[in-house]
């Protein structure tokens, strides 16, 4: 029969083998599918886009923020200025010196913070070595810790004494400096009354009307120099006998070199060349002075401002070396200050490394922990305040300048050189080379981002998309405006080039390029996942099943969707984005 015949059973496992064959690849576990991107390198672009208005063009008036003297100003009316070209500036030579200090204080306070954050290491470094339990190599290894402690306790006291002696050997060096000016500054001063002693003889001896008014401004300066009112007829040789005056302080100041005594002289000497400045200013010129005499006397004026000058800088280095000495000293004496806590801790740590540890002891050096991270983050804190005191004075010194906001012509100057003048008194005008500007707001939560000469890209409703037009942030405004119960502010433009295209009144839309990367590498936002307070993404193995999630570190948001990688994503790595399928 049939079914006892051979082929009948080959027939029959062919059969058999097809179905269980079935079976298997309809029950195998379906491979997981992907929606995936490559992580790739190239252009990056944040932009905010807002929509606004054309308007024509309006000048730009601009002031001062604070009042004081006009030391820079190079423009006139007429000129053409640029974008950020520097327009005028005020005398500020006592903030910058203020910032110089202030600025050593931040590098003061950023060093004891790098040892408070030593020292909260050496103490959570502990805290483990005391959980840990102690081996032989960890006594020897503490009571080596003890000695290099101790030493650099005495590095330290050694250190402090050589910085106080600079400090004081520098600020004597100074103050002899000082001195030494002071004494050149009056003989200066005896030569300029000794030449209006020449000149009054010759031109100025009579009772007439200008006689006597040359007497007069010749009194002043006997006064306030040599001491003796009443003088402005006495002769040389009557002069030559007076020792008073700022003379006679500059005389007793070398006699006692006292700091406090050279501050006070250096005050006097200064008030001295400063009526002195103020009499020949105010001498009269008769015709029957010579040539000689007139430029005689215009020397003199150039000498004493040029010892007013000098005492002045005088003065500031003084300041300035004080300052300097001040941090030094206070960071040397931190320094003792840690190596003092640092060998105490060491000493202990031995102790309790060859003693064993109790649970008090745990709970003490957890204690110690805690303290050094207070200490880490109140001296942080520290360094917010000092940074933010540097940025005042920033501040302070940003508002003696004015920078022109947009490329145009100058149609204003109200001031001059030495002036001073009030804050918040419009003395520039600027006018806009550019026909039409366009004026938008834009929300606070963008404003941030928004910054003077950023470019952006305009279509006017008026015509199609393709047509597009340059241009630039030229003022943003500081004061809110509430539309619809949201803070906008608003953001002037202007156009790059005219074209006979732009009409006032016209609606403008605007991308603003707020920053711009290149060669960096992004993934889109939504690959971004959030686990256990870190950012993670999906990375695909090689064999195209499994993934490893990294932790990512990430930066510029793109306007496309796409946010850059700062770390943890190489270039060509396969994002996982979403799984469509799969166990």
């Amino acid at each position: 029969m049939f079914y006892k015949k051979k082929s009948f059973y080959i027939i029959l496992i062919i059969i058999i083998a097809l179905i269980a064959g079935g079976i298997y690849f309809t029950k195998k576990p379906t491979s997981p599918e992907y929606d995936l991107v490559v992580a790739e390198k190239g252009e990056l672009i944040q932009e905010i886009s807002v929509t606004g208005t054309v308007k024509p063009a309006e000048e730009v008036s601009l002031a001062f923020e604070k009042s004081g003297k006009i030391s820079f100003l190079p423009i006139k009316v007429g000129d053409k200025v640029k974008a950020g070209q520097l327009l005028a500036s005020e005398s500020n030579a006592d903030l910058a010196a203020q910032l110089k200090q202030a600025g050593a204080s931040v590098d003061s306070a950023r060093a004891l913070l790098l040892q408070y954050q030593a020292a909260r290491d050496s103490e959570q470094a502990k805290m483990d070595e005391y959980k840990a339990g102690a081996k032989q190599e960890e006594i020897q290894l503490a009571e080596t810790a003890v000695s290099n402690a101790q030493k650099s306790l005495t590095d330290a006291e050694n250190n402090l004494l050589n910085v106080k002696s600079k400090a004081e050997a520098d600020l004597d060096e100074d103050y002899a400096g000082t001195l030494n000016a002071l004494a050149a500054s009056i003989n200066v001063a005896e030569n300029t009354l000794n030449t209006l002693n020449n000149i009054q003889t010759t031109s100025f001896y009579s009772t007439d009307q200008n006689g006597i008014k040359f007497a007069s401004e010749k009194e002043a300066i006997v006064l306030s120099l040599l001491g003796q009112s009443g003088a402005g007829f006495w002769s040389k040789t009557s002069l030559s006998q007076l020792s008073g005056g700022a003379k006679g302080l500059v005389n007793s100041t070398k006699a006692d070199p006292t700091r406090a005594n050279i501050d006070s002289t250096l005050a006097s000497v200064k008030s001295t060349l400063q009526t002195i400045k103020t009499s020949l200013g105010n001498l009269p010129i008769s015709v029957t002075m010579s040539s000689a005499d007139i430029l005689s006397i215009n020397t003199e004026k150039t000498n004493i401002n040029a010892e007013i000058s000098a005492l002045s800088a005088k003065g500031q280095a003084l300041a300035v070396q004080k300052a300097t000495n001040e941090s030094a000293i206070f960071t040397a004496g931190a320094s003792i200050t840690t190596a003092q806590n640092t060998l105490a801790t060491t000493k202990d740590e031995l102790q309790i490394t060859k003693s064993g540890y109790t649970a008090e002891q745990l709970a003490a050096q957890e204690a110690k922990v805690k303290q050094a991270e207070a200490n880490a983050a109140s001296q942080e804190a520290q360094i917010k305040y000092a940074e933010a005191n540097v940025q005042n004075y920033q501040a302070q010194i940003s508002k003696t300048t004015i920078h022109s906001p947009i490329v145009g012509i100058v149609t204003l100057v109200d001031t001059k050189l030495g002036e001073i003048v009030a804050a918040n008194s419009n003395i520039i005008k600027i006018i806009s080379e550019a026909k039409y500007q366009i004026e938008a707001n834009v929300p606070e939560v963008d404003i941030a981002d928004i910054k003077i000469n950023d470019p952006a890209k305009v279509t006017l409703d008026a015509y199609s998309s393709d047509t597009e037009f340059g241009v630039k942030v030229i003022l943003i405004d500081p004061a809110e405006t509430i539309i619809d119960n949201v803070p906008t502010y608003k953001v002037t433009f202007e156009f790059s080039e005219e074209n006979e295209l732009i009409k006032p009144g016209m609606t403008a839309d605007l991308d603003i390029l707020t920053n711009k990367k290149d060669n960096v590498i992004s993934v889109p936002q939504r690959a971004i996942l959030k686990k256990d307070n870190k950012k993670i993404v999906r990375i695909l193995n090689a064999d195209g099943i499994d993934f490893k999630e990294t932790e990512v570190k990430t930066g510029l948001r793109g306007s496309n969707g796409n946010i850059e990688i700062l770390s943890g994503v190489n270039e060509g790595d396969k994002i996982v984005i979403s799984i469509k399928n799969g166990d």
